[in-house]
């Protein structure tokens, strides 16, 4: 999956963590995921075909456990959105970061 991270103001979002979270967990889940450049770009490689949600916050540190801001967005803006990864590649995704509320 390759796609851009944006910010509510329509800016690329740099360092900006994108994870595909399985909707159906289980005990060895695979989390696919990636960190955006400079210009917003991301590219995550390894997602099995299924349904997934991508999780992209910005500002937050890069845990990669549940009690290490895994899914924290207490830090800055996020997007969250659910989508079905099949055996193609998505490109051109573009993830529009909300404000933090």
């Amino acid at each position: 999956m390759k796609g851009t991270v944006i910010s509510p103001a329509g800016q690329p979002t740099p360092d900006a963590i994108v994870r595909l979270i399985p909707q159906q967990s289980a005990a060895h889940s695979i989390i696919p995921s990636a960190i955006a450049d400079k210009q917003g770009a991301f590219n995550i490689g390894g997602g099995a075909p299924g349904a997934y949600y991508l999780y992209a916050p910005a500002g937050c540190s890069s845990g990669f456990s549940f009690n290490q801001s895994f899914i924290d967005i207490a830090g800055g803006s996020s997007a969250r959105f659910a989508l079905e990864v099949t055996d193609r590649d998505i490109e051109n995704v573009a993830v529009a970061m909300k404000p933090r509320s």
